[in-house]
């Protein structure tokens, strides 16, 4: 944390980047094209025993792990280039579940609520005319017999004629941080607010 001791992880020529770590820090997942595109990998924290995740067309991208370690979110485009939709997958490589599908929509930079069965992530509907506008959007998901769905409807959280992108939760829960243009210049800055989840996922 100090800035010394700096150390590389990887070797491989190419790009290997958008690396996230588990909560306990034992794991990292990153997205790398070493294999000549975009995919999802995972790798101890001292960068041995990688292994791939996602082996699909396109690209497979800006990983998070889940707080309980057992699973992975991401962006992938491998339906359509550049419409960007939210999968999960199992730390396993197994079970890869898209959790939107429309390819009207771009759909990146997915997070995990750190103790409700919440993921957060930026959309906008790229269909419509001019610049599309990002909001965010709320879901609530369910595990049952080891496989990972929604649990109801997408909950628009924010509403703005600025784009609002790149949410993350406070550690406990409570707070989201994002960046957002809605400023009087149109620069991005980071912006913090309470969140109240909805109870029912509605």
């Amino acid at each position: 944390m100090d800035g010394k001791n700096l150390r590389c992880l990887t070797s491989e020529r190419g790009y290997d980047a958008e690396g996230a770590y588990s909560r306990d820090g034992k794991l990292i997942a990153f997205c790398s094209d070493r294999d000549g595109d975009p995919d999802l990998y995972v790798m101890d924290a001292d960068g041995k025993n990688v292994r791939q995740l996602t082996n699909e067309p396109g690209y497979d991208g800006g990983p998070f792990i889940s707080p309980d370690g057992k699973w992975v979110v991401y962006r992938s485009d491998r339906k359509e280039k550049d419409r960007l939709q939210i999968h999960v997958i199992g730390i396993d490589g197994k079970g890869d579940v898209a959790l939107t599908d429309d390819q009207n929509y771009v759909h990146w930079a997915p997070y995990w609520h750190p103790s409700e069965p919440y993921l957060i992530w930026c959309g906008a509907d790229h269909a419509v005319q001019g610049r599309p506008n990002y909001d965010l959007w709320l879901l609530k998901y369910k595990i049952a017999d080891g496989k990972f769905s929604a649990d109801g409807k997408m909950i628009r959280v924010t509403d703005n004629p600025a784009a609002d992108v790149l949410p993350v939760f406070s550690p406990d829960g409570t707070k989201l941080m994002w960046t957002s243009g809605r400023t009087e210049d149109r620069s991005s800055q980071l912006f913090v607010g309470e969140i109240k989840l909805p109870s029912d996922g509605k």
